[in-house]
């Protein structure tokens, strides 16, 4: 009986040391499955973290303007290829032209009104300006004053007439004659008959080029049939000044021959040049 309770009991404590075995077996695997799953966890866990990084860097370096976001946004809209999309883009794209060349119009049309403006301005001080120095040079010209004779010679082929007509040989015609026809050489030096301004260079058919100089208290000369013009429009010159040469004659003076036309003026109505020549 005793051998067999000792049995019992030997056998009952090989179980309980079996069984310790086992849970510690059970325990042991445990904690290995847990420090794996978290190493599992930990591992993911960074390469996800990093990877997430990546993707935040990406999408902000790669990130759009503003413009394209809008156009992002109107795509995204307007599907591609949808014959509506390429319509209402293509309407935005003819607003923004139309608006883009308004704004071009009207900015040539503010400068283009800028430049009239100045160039007005401009013109009104040279107007000024020109009589302002009409007044500095003090030009008082009057009949006691003589005027030279603007070239050498001092032989008319025509003579001052506004009351009586006057024959023209190359016209075959009779007229009034509002100045002097001097007769010269082509190439003589036509002289300034006074002080004064030119104050106009101009060209006709029947006097060919000519000058107007202002002698001052509304007297003014005409000087036609010039060549080469040596002075221009706003000069000062002085009494005896070489204005040019004498031209051909026009086909106006052709039986004439060559002349040198000078009209002086009073008032704008001609006056007989030779009540004032020396």
């Amino acid at each position: 009986m005793r051998k067999w309770y000792a049995f019992l009991s030997g056998k009952k404590m090989l179980g309980i040391g079996l069984g310790a075995v086992v849970a510690l077996t059970a325990l042991l695997a445990v904690n290995f499955y847990r420090e794996q799953n978290d190493r599992y966890v930990t591992t993911n866990g960074s390469e996800a973290l990093t990877q997430a990084e990546q993707a935040n860097k990406t999408q902000s370096d790669g990130m759009p303007s503003e413009a394209n976001q809008v156009a992002e946004e109107m795509n995204h809209e307007l599907p591609v290829g949808s014959e509506v999309g390429e319509q209402q883009l293509a309407e935005q794209s003819g607003e923004s032209e139309e608006l883009a060349a308004n704004d071009a119009s009207g900015q040539n049309a503010n400068q283009d009104s800028i430049q009239n403006t100045e160039q007005a301005a401009s013109d009104e001080v040279a107007e000024v300006a020109g009589q302002t120095s009409l007044v500095s040079m003090n030009l008082n010209f009057d009949s006691s004053k003589k005027l030279q004779w603007p070239v050498a010679g001092r032989e008319l082929i025509k003579s001052f007439s506004m009351d009586g007509l006057v024959y023209y040989p190359t016209l075959e015609e009779y007229k009034v004659c509002p100045a002097i026809m001097v007769q010269a050489k082509p190439g003589d030096a036509v002289l300034a008959p006074a002080d004064g301004v030119i104050s106009k260079i101009a060209a006709n058919e029947e006097i060919g080029t000519y000058l107007c100089v202002t002698l001052g208290d509304e007297y003014q000369a005409i000087i036609g049939n010039m060549d080469n013009v040596s002075v221009a429009e706003g000069d000062y010159v002085l009494k005896g000044t070489v204005l040019g040469g004498l031209a051909e004659p026009t086909k106006y003076y052709v039986t004439e021959g060559p002349n040198l036309y000078f009209e002086l003026q009073k008032n704008g109505e001609p006056v007989d040049p030779l009540d004032y020549l020396e």
